[in-house]
């Protein structure tokens, strides 16, 4: 589909509006031989109503049954171009039609033309008068120099503040002299000698400023109203009504501008309307056309959705060729920009909003976290704005426009809930997973067609889930993954994770990412790596050998943290309970031997407490249960040998918490203590710490680090020296409470 540049068609053929008929009838009236009369046929509709088009047609369907001659006024720049053009594209006309021959000038726009007709008028005048050969050119340039004293009287000091009607019978008493009427004779007689009606078609009337409109007016009533010519002059009587009035007001209690129209226009005819349903037609083919350009596919629910809203609230506003012109050329341009990247019905209804309702436009899209449900602050301020509820605030923003506010409660879920129910809370992951224009990970998107800042590319992911090599995946995802948002790219990879070509090779890829997957706060946390591990996992339910697949990736894993999360995602996934069950119960009890011996061969190249990980801890918990519990305890001890190293490794065990405005370790409980004490001996971590806090295996004290008002259980002092100590303490009275020497005083 082609830019439109709104201009008129060429031939009826390509008539999409049933106007070819209409314009027919119209061109059979004015080439009527029978019509005797002459008169002047005003075509009235509003902009953008394909008047333009109507005229061709029915200078078309004309033919040769009349001489036509079509006029635009508004490419010239003042009312003697404009009346000298008209002039003399009569003559040519005339004279083509007469067979007479003589050299006219071109015309053109500014004051090269009056100055050869002044040049001209004064020689006619001095060297010779008028003969009964002279051409239609000749006879033009005498009246147009004649003429032009009546213009400057229509236009000088003598009319001024008279009104339209004064200035009319002021030209029009010097226009009836003798002179002039012995001219305008001889004119007319080379009219009658062609043999046919003359049409002259004026277009664009409605495009000239008031005093040009006035003017060409004027000229078609009292200048150019030759016998045998008639006008079909097209444009929006509304405007010209209105900037005429504006120009010559009166206080005799009627419209001047529609009585002055009145004594011009002897035939108002108004264009036939374009039913909606041809508008609507245009609208949908050409969006067909430009989804087919782009290579976007729309399921047929998105159709459905863009046409129910459409029908009712937006249609009304598409009244026009030039308004189905307008969106479908801003389609044309976006829609390249956004592709793949968007819902494509609610795209559609966010374009629709730019070009119809603007101005609403530009405040919906300031207002991301009301619409989306993030938040019920409006970024725009409004008078007496605290005083406002939420539905006289939305009322406001959508300018209490009732498709605007209707069109913004289809496209934003959240925000009608919050006008009809009184709260906005509601889930995003539908609306992520369509690209929706109400998830806050779109949004932008729709506005600044295109992704950008913090976003990730939905076609980019695709293309990396297309590739055979996980070195390629790992690679491309790994550039995504170290400047973007990573949850939200791998919330991406997990809706699109079905056009994965490779599970083995896309699973492999996350687990070579250890250095670039953020690890979280925690082994349960929501955090990019556990992320990853669910969608291996995912990719481990597509596999024909689930055990095999997972066997392999155990022999792949290099990193701790990933390791665990890879572990603890099979394992949760093959419980009893679960649905369906990665491993069955002899396929789990492999895998989980398999993965004790990579956990001891893992620490064998690199003590796994010297991973940064704050989760790489826990893989001694499935090697103690998994492999040789000795074994494990062993190889712990061995990076347990000083003070610092055990309280390292119970303060990871420790919970974060959130409350009061901030953020805190919990305290080392029984339930913590006892957790710790099923891979290693406690005997040995106490033994360790004693040697630095030796009035602890004495006397210890239970103080609390969590509700303690000097803060000290805060995150981020765990490497202060009275929150170590405040640990130490509490494994050393829960230790002692366990053996039963504690000091109930």
């Amino acid at each position: 589909m082609d830019y439109s540049s709104d201009k008129p068609i060429k031939v009826s053929e390509e008539d999409r509006y049933s106007r070819k008929e209409y314009a027919r009838s119209i061109a059979k009236i004015l080439s009527d031989p029978e019509q005797e009369n002459d008169f002047v046929i005003g075509m009235y509709s509003k902009w953008g109503y394909g008047k333009s088009s109507v005229l061709t047609m029915v200078k078309e369907f004309m033919g040769e049954e009349a001489i036509v001659i079509p006029f635009n006024p508004w490419i010239f720049e003042n009312q003697t171009a404009i009346v000298t053009a008209l002039l003399f594209n009569l003559a040519e006309k005339l004279d083509e039609a007469n067979q007479d021959n003589e050299e006219d000038p071109q015309v053109e726009e500014g004051g090269k033309i009056k100055r050869w007709i002044d040049k001209r008028v004064k020689k006619e005048t001095k060297h010779g008068a008028l003969t009964s050969g002279d051409t239609a050119a000749k006879l033009i340039r005498r009246y147009s120099g004649l003429v032009g004293i009546g213009l400057n009287l229509a236009t000088g000091n003598a009319a001024l503040g008279k009104g339209s009607d004064a200035i009319l019978n002021l030209a029009e008493s010097y226009l009836k002299t003798s002179s002039i009427d012995d001219v305008r004779g001889r004119i007319e007689k080379k009219i009658s000698d062609t043999g046919k009606k003359i049409v002259i078609i004026i277009d664009d009337l409605d495009r000239l400023d008031k005093d040009e409109i006035f003017q060409l007016l004027k000229i078609v009533k009292i200048i150019a109203d030759f016998e045998g010519v008639t006008y079909l002059v097209a444009f929006d009587d509304e405007a010209v009504a209105a900037a005429i009035s504006e120009k010559y007001p009166t206080n005799a209690g009627k419209d001047s501008g529609r009585a002055f129209l009145e004594k011009i226009i002897q035939v108002p005819l108004n264009l036939p309307a374009i039913p909606q349903r041809l508008l609507n037609k245009e609208v949908f083919t050409g969006i067909d056309e430009l989804l087919k350009e782009n290579d976007i596919e729309i399921a047929d629910s998105e159709v459905n959705d863009f046409r129910f809203v459409y029908d009712d609230h937006i249609s009304r506003a598409v009244d026009s060729p030039r308004a189905v012109t307008r969106f479908l050329n801003s389609l044309k341009f976006t829609l390249p920009f956004v592709g793949k990247e968007v819902n494509i019905a609610d795209f559609l209804l966010v374009e629709a909003l730019r070009i119809f309702f603007p101005s609403e436009y530009e405040k919906l899209r300031h207002e991301k976290e009301v619409l989306t449900g993030v938040s019920e602050n409006f970024s725009l301020k409004f008078d007496d704005d605290d005083s406002k509820s939420f539905k006289e605030k939305a009322a406001l923003l959508t300018s209490s426009k009732p498709e605007v506010m209707e069109i913004t409660k289809a496209l934003f879920p959240a925000f009608k809930k919050r006008l009809e129910d009184g709260n906005s809370s509601i889930s995003h992951r539908e609306f992520r997973r369509e690209k929706r224009v109400a998830s806050p990970d779109y949004f932008e998107r729709y506005f600044s067609y295109g992704v950008v800042n913090d976003d990730v590319s939905d076609i980019g992911i695709i293309n990396i889930l297309k590739k055979n090599d996980y070195k390629d995946i790992a690679a491309k995802l790994g550039d995504i993954l170290k400047i973007k948002n990573q949850e939200l790219a791998l919330t991406k990879v997990d809706s699109y994770k079905s056009a994965t070509k490779s599970p083995i090779a896309l699973s492999k890829a996350l687990l070579t990412l250890e250095g670039v997957l953020d690890v979280g706060e925690g082994g349960f946390s929501n955090s990019p790596v556990a992320m990853a591990a669910e969608i291996i996992g995912d990719m481990i339910q597509m596999s024909d050998d689930r055990l095999a697949f997972s066997t392999e990736l155990l022999d792949f894993v290099n990193d701790p943290a990933l390791l665990f999360y890879l572990i603890r995602e099979v394992l949760l996934n093959s419980k009893v309970d679960s649905d369906p069950r990665i491993l069955t119960d002899d396929d789990l009890l492999n895998f989980q031997a398999l993965a004790a011996q990579k956990i001891s061969s893992l620490n064998a190249e690199k003590p796994i407490l010297k991973s940064k990980s704050d989760v790489a801890y826990y893989l001694f918990y499935y090697w103690s249960e998994f492999g040789d519990k000795n074994e494990a305890e062993d190889a712990l001890k061995a990076q347990l040998v000083t003070p610092t190293q055990v309280i390292d490794f119970v303060v990871l065990h420790l919970s974060k918490i959130s409350g009061g405005g901030r953020r805190y370790r919990g305290n080392l409980n029984n339930a913590t203590y006892e957790n710790i004490k099923k891979i290693i001996s406690m005997d040995y971590l106490v033994g360790i710490l004693t040697k630095k806090y030796p009035k602890f295996a004495s006397k210890a004290e239970f103080r609390d680090i969590e509700r303690d008002e000097s803060g000290i259980g805060t995150l981020g002092n765990e490497r202060k020296p009275e929150f170590r100590e405040r640990i130490a303490e509490q494994l050393f009275y829960q230790h002692a409470k366990v053996n039963e020497v504690v000091d109930e005083d």
